[in-house]
């Protein structure tokens, strides 16, 4: 691991301390790489977003990400314009992937992920997110315990409805629409991640979230992003 990797890895894995993004901040400041100044203020907009004193979406912050690797910038911001979860708890890690795993299971299913949800993969590949969500089950607002589908680095399958998280969801409505399950809450509730275009008015909706319940009523709730969504998580 170089010693960049080491410093990028220290953010993902203390992401509510301050301290190792401020480290990785000064190292590319030495080195005049404008990712260090990305760094300091993305720390602000954090801080000021969770204070309740700054908009979700920053423009500033944005501008500042300008010219950066996108890849980057997701798997070092946090929610929701990032993946980097401070707020929420990941436990029960699936096997660590690298850039290659992923090429891998897009050439398997043919198709190629967001950015944000390959920021996710790269950063954590966790199985469980300990998560009070209450948007599945608005008359309840029981605890649930969301569960992402951790990738086996090599061993991927597509195709069927589903098929253990990866493949197609087979849509009554408007036939097969191209999504990955990508998580569970509990026994009740699915977690898709659009990719591709709507079978019936062509829009592309990669990248989107729907979640819903398997109750008679079929509730579906959705998110923009996968970032959205994490933020959804953190703050049920």
């Amino acid at each position: 691991m170089t010693e960049s990797e080491a410093l990028l890895r220290a953010v993902i894995d203390n992401p509510g301390d301050e301290t190792p993004r401020l480290v990785y901040a000064d190292w590319l400041d030495e080195r005049n790489d404008p990712r260090g100044r990305y760094l300091r203020a993305e720390s602000v907009w954090a801080s000021a977003w969770r204070n309740g004193t700054a908009p979700s979406d920053s423009p500033s912050l944005r501008a500042a990400a300008d010219g950066l690797d996108p890849l980057w910038v997701t798997r070092l911001t946090r929610p929701p314009l990032g993946v980097c979860c401070d707020h929420l708890r990941l436990t029960g890690g699936g096997p660590r992937l690298e850039p290659n795993d992923l090429a891998d299971l897009e050439g398997v299913l043919g198709v190629s992920l967001p950015c944000a949800y390959r920021a996710f993969l790269l950063n954590y590949n966790h199985a469980l997110a300990a998560a009070p969500l209450r948007g599945p089950h608005p008359d309840t607002g029981r605890n649930m315990t969301f569960r992402f589908f951790p990738l086996p680095p090599g061993k991927f399958s597509g195709g069927g409805s589903y098929g253990k998280g990866f493949g197609w969801w087979n849509c009554p409505n408007s036939g097969r629409e191209p999504c990955l399950q990508i998580g569970l809450f509990g026994k009740t509730g699915n977690c898709l991640l659009q990719l591709g275009k709507d079978p019936i008015d062509g829009r592309d909706l990669t990248g989107q979230i729907w979640y819903y319940t398997l109750r008679p009523d079929r509730r579906r709730f959705h998110a923009p992003d996968l970032a959205c969504f994490l933020d959804l998580l953190s703050r049920a």
